[in-house]
């Protein structure tokens, strides 16, 4: 992945004198005459409620991310225990709480370059981290207003149809069409879980001390 030049200096103007617990912004894929902008500002002005908007599409490109070392912090790092999706995991925990703010802005400072090797490759691992991470923050759905199990849906379907393209792409039909049959017994479970489970609160992985001392 790959920083452009002014990207440190515009994001530091929008985070410096705020109280944005992170600040993102767009990036580009590929190069030359086949680059793709991808506005991820827009997703974020859509409306509604952030938290809830960013729950469903997870629309935050992991290496844009400027934030304060308190905010990191006080939100308990990354959590070591998920192979995938640790970016997104925290994002989360970051934003959850009531009158949390961030900005997402319409410069695409960033440049991915996407090898077949990649963390996004793991398929399978990636979509049971999301679905794990999906879970977790159910509870602050709840809190919020608005009903909160749309979202569940929302971002549930949504990655299946991440991993049933992914497959696709990869030519695996095999598993493009368990993981076809496996959505709606997905989308139940997620709704008894709604209803019914408890998730186990999201631990601290990183505290101010070990910061300190390491």
């Amino acid at each position: 992945d790959e920083w452009l030049p002014e990207k440190l200096e515009r994001s530091m103007a929008h985070l410096v004198g705020s109280d944005y617990c992170l600040v993102a912004h767009d990036y580009w894929t590929g190069n030359g005459e086949t680059a793709v902008h991808h506005n991820c500002q827009a997703r974020f002005r859509e409306g509604g409620d952030a938290f809830a908007s960013l729950y469903r599409k997870g629309y935050i490109p992991s290496c844009s991310v400027i934030a304060p070392r308190a905010r990191v912090i006080a939100a308990g790092g990354f959590d070591p225990g998920l192979r995938n999706a640790q970016d997104f995991d925290l994002w989360l925990a970051m934003t959850r709480g009531p009158g949390a703010e961030f900005l997402v802005f319409g410069e695409p400072l960033l440049r991915y370059h996407m090898g077949k090797g990649g963390i996004m490759s793991h398929t399978a691992r990636r979509l049971q981290c999301c679905l794990k991470i999906a879970r977790r923050y159910m509870p602050d759905l709840k809190r919020r207003t608005g009903p909160g199990l749309p979202s569940v849906w929302f971002r549930t379907t949504a990655l299946y149809l991440e991993a049933i393209r992914a497959y696709g792409r990869k030519g695996r039909f095999v598993q493009l069409l368990l993981t076809i049959l496996k959505l709606p017994f997905s989308l139940l479970a997620m709704t008894g879980f709604y209803f019914l489970g408890t998730p186990p609160p999201r631990g601290r992985y990183l505290r101010e001390h070990e910061v300190d001392n390491g």
